[in-house]
């Protein structure tokens, strides 16, 4: 599946505070003791997590940016700097582009996949790869003002997070905790914090109002009526996400120095 220009772009300005910047400064400081490492982010979209980790990046990182949207892709490229631009869908090409990274990292892209995908994806990671998953969506969301159809619709929603998004039926808010069984059991050291979008100021209307009309189409397809819940002018949000950052066994786990 592929989202639109216009989503992605009103999400990163959400997406970069909310990131944890404790496990960030982490994967930073991990980049910077290697030479010349190789950063590969597996459905990239713009490039908006490209741009929000190359600041913490070494000046030699190299960059491989993945995604089966070429509008999207060719957009990303810019933001690689030179680096390698891998066009295909995930599932034929998982193999391909986790060769000899130091770094796979991912936004808001885990929630989609199936456990058969992450347990694929585990078993294909070279030795000394660290993962750096961020912003996946935990099902946690607080509405105000309240409505006594927030639970229903949220779990409309969640029943549609669990539909196949292309890579068989989705996670949804269970990929982080599946990730993390997974990553330990073959060895990793994982980490998890918070990553919640907190919605409320006065600039953050557009964008309150643009994830209920997105929650609300969602619900509709999974088979419940959201029209009395979509009604309701809300006033703050709170979206639940998790990030994740795992280190290989055997390997130094970096605090940040930032």
């Amino acid at each position: 599946m592929s989202f639109s220009f216009e989503w992605l772009g009103l999400r990163e300005m959400y997406d970069i505070p909310a990131r944890d910047k404790h496990l960030l400064h982490k994967a930073g400081s991990a980049m910077r003791a290697r030479h010349a490492p190789m950063v590969v982010d597996l459905a990239c979209g713009t490039g908006a997590n490209v741009r929000a980790l190359s600041q913490h990046m070494p000046h030699d990182v190299r960059w491989r940016v993945v995604d089966n949207d070429i509008k999207l892709l060719d957009t990303a490229s810019r933001s690689a700097l030179g680096g390698e631009v891998v066009f295909g869908d995930l599932n034929e090409v998982l193999d391909e582009v986790l060769e000899d990274v130091d770094l796979v990292t991912c936004s808001a892209f885990f929630d989609l996949v199936s456990p058969a995908w992450i347990d694929r994806f585990v078993a294909a990671l070279p030795e000394r790869a660290i993962v750096y998953a961020v912003l996946t969506y935990n099902g946690q969301e607080n509405w105000e003002p309240a409505h006594p159809d927030d639970a229903a619709v949220r779990d409309a929603f969640i029943r549609h997070q669990h539909s196949d998004k292309g890579f068989g039926d989705a996670l949804g808010p269970d990929a982080t905790a599946y990730l993390e069984k997974a990553l330990s059991a073959a060895g990793y050291t994982v980490e998890t914090a918070p990553s919640d979008w907190a919605l409320g100021g006065a600039e953050d209307g557009f964008f309150i109002e643009t994830l209920s009309d997105g929650v609300a189409q969602a619900a509709s397809e999974a088979g419940t009526d959201p029209s009395e819940w979509r009604g309701v002018e809300r006033q703050s949000v709170r979206i639940g996400h998790y990030d994740l950052l795992a280190f290989p066994p055997g390997s130094m786990i970096w605090e940040e120095n930032d």
